[in-house]
């Protein structure tokens, strides 16, 4: 696990997210894969979020990434949303638009890492937020 700035389609990610929504179903610790940029704006990214997943079928799609593409040989591996989809069917209902001005702490989880990640329902970093989540919350708020 590596703290980075930059988030980047076909790796793992963790970060703290302030969505504009408040609805309790709002994962503010997502773990995704990334799938691609956003066609719709710069500064924006598509990722499958992990944790709307129930464990088997994050398992289930770990190891059906690996089988269609060697997942945990490469540092990098992309997927389209149909790839994703059809390892585990209905999955694309999961797929996200994340604003990149309202993720905070992320780190990048390694191919060969995300097993042991595949379990948590986030947190994966430290459990109090940084000054700057701090501080663009006190902004917005």
């Amino acid at each position: 696990m590596k703290h980075t700035d930059l988030i980047v389609d076909g790796f793992f990610y963790s970060f703290h997210y302030v969505a504009k929504s408040t609805a309790p179903d709002v994962d503010q610790e997502p773990l995704i894969f990334c799938i691609r940029p956003s066609q719709m704006s710069l500064n924006n990214f598509v990722g499958l979020n992990l944790h709307h997943l129930p464990v088997e079928l994050r398992e289930k799609l770990i190891m059906g990434m690996h089988k269609m593409k060697q997942l945990i040989s490469y540092p990098r591996v992309t997927f389209t949303e149909e790839e994703l989809n059809s390892i585990v069917p209905g999955c694309k209902a999961f797929v996200r638009e994340y604003n990149r001005k309202r993720v905070f702490d992320p780190v990048r989880i390694e191919n060969t890492e995300i097993i042991n990640y595949i379990y948590s329902d986030g947190r994966l970093r430290e459990d109090k937020p940084s000054k700057t989540v701090i501080d663009f919350l006190l902004k917005y708020k």
